[in-house]
This record gives C-alpha cells, sequence and structure tokens, in this order.
C-alpha cells in the first residue's frame, strides 16, 4: 500500500488498489472497508475514520477528502489502515501499514 500525503485541510480525491499476494485486483463486492488513522494503530483513539466508497470486482476503494477531514490534524507522519469486512462471510482483512502524511501549508505574503 502507498502512503498518502496530503495538505492540512485541503481537498483530495483518494483512491485505494486492494490486490492479493500475486498483485491480482480483490474482489471487493458485498465488503465494507473503512480507513484508520492514528498517531500509532496501538493507540486506544483513532484520529479518523473514513468509510470508503467500494470499486466491486476492480478492487479499489474511494474516499474524497474534504478540508475538515484533516484541519485538526498537527502536521505529521501518521499510521494508516484499511479494514475490509464481508457481510455474508464475516470475514476481515486488513491492509498492510501505510503512512498517513499530513503537511503544514506554509503562506507567504
Amino acid at each position: 500500500m502507498a502512503n498518502l500525503r496530503i495538505n492540512k485541510g485541503a481537498s483530495l480525491d483518494a483512491v485505494f488498489t486492494i490486490t492479493d499476494e500475486d498483485s491480482a485486483a480483490v474482489d471487493l463486492t458485498g465488503s465494507t472497508s473503512t480507513l484508520y488513522v492514528a498517531k500509532t494503530l496501538a493507540a486506544a483513539t483513532m484520529l479518523l475514520t473514513k468509510t470508503l466508497t467500494n470499486g466491486g470486482t476492480v478492487g479499489t476503494l474511494t474516499y474524497s477528502f474534504e478540508p475538515s477531514d484533516t484541519s485538526s490534524l498537527e502536521s505529521g507522519v501518521y499510521e494508516a489502515q484499511i479494514r475490509t469486512v464481508y457481510s455474508g462471510s464475516g470475514a476481515v482483512y486488513f491492509s498492510s501499514l501505510f503512512s498517513f502524511i499530513v503537511d503544514e501549508v506554509v503562506k507567504v505574503a
């Protein structure tokens, strides 16, 4: 999973592609995926928890970040992971950990 970088308080359309060990797209039909972001995922408090839009058989997940999603976060590097739950079987899968990087926007007068 590639790292995600966003400017604090910015909008961003993010696309995640979920693949198996052979790099083939995972069929996400009938599943719900959630993005979790925290200073460390071992922390009890998640700073962001967002439900992702499921792309079905093509293995993609999307989310459109709004300025309010990151405006209260400090700039820095956070841990992130996507959890996918299949409704029929109840199977749960986790992505590998990746960095969620929030950059401070510096305005020059």
